[in-house]
């Protein structure tokens, strides 16, 4: 949250703005690393052939929502499409932060929810590249100057201060 804040503040400087976009699916992404994990399907995905059989199991490929790697194993694979993006990881101690310096954008990435700010002007760009990677999709509640980050709504609105024009977040 502490990121999300700093992103925020980014956001009210002169032609810059944040954005949102949620991973679909985002453990299911990420490859399984390590030795294999065997899954007994239910039932009603089994196919013809596995009717016919006691209990038939299938290898796990990708990282499924309840394995105890997956984080980790989603962790690494977005980790490679932001780097692959031109982004760059702020800290060892913020292992979710990312930068990209020709575009001056600070990028949260927090399981399947992604923030990005910095100048609008190099949004787009950069969401292309990001894509080129990571199927994504623009949450459903975002408008002109609202997004979602972590499951809130975040305003972004002018407020008169001191007789003052200021950018404001909520």
């Amino acid at each position: 949250l502490e990121a999300s804040r700093y992103s925020d503040m980014q956001s009210l400087l002169p032609g810059h703005s944040t954005q949102g976009r949620d991973v679909l699916q985002a453990y299911l992404q990420a490859e399984m690393k390590g030795a294999p994990t065997y899954i007994l399907l239910p039932k009603e995905l089994w196919t013809d052939q596995m009717h016919k059989m006691l209990c038939p199991v299938v290898e796990l490929e990708k990282a499924l929502d309840g394995h105890k790697n997956s984080g980790a194993f989603g962790q690494d694979f977005c980790d490679d499409r932001c780097k692959d993006a031109g982004f760059k990881p702020i800290s060892d101690n913020w292992p979710c932060v990312y930068y990209h310096e020709g575009w001056e954008l600070l990028l949260i990435v927090y399981v399947d929810d992604m923030k990005l700010s910095g100048p609008t002007k190099h949004m787009d760009v950069a969401w292309v590249a990001l894509e080129k990677g990571i199927v994504v999709e623009e949450p459903k509640g975002n408008a002109k100057d609202t997004h979602t980050f972590l499951g809130c709504e975040h305003n972004r609105y002018e407020k008169v201060i001191g007789g003052k024009e200021v950018q404001c977040i909520d």
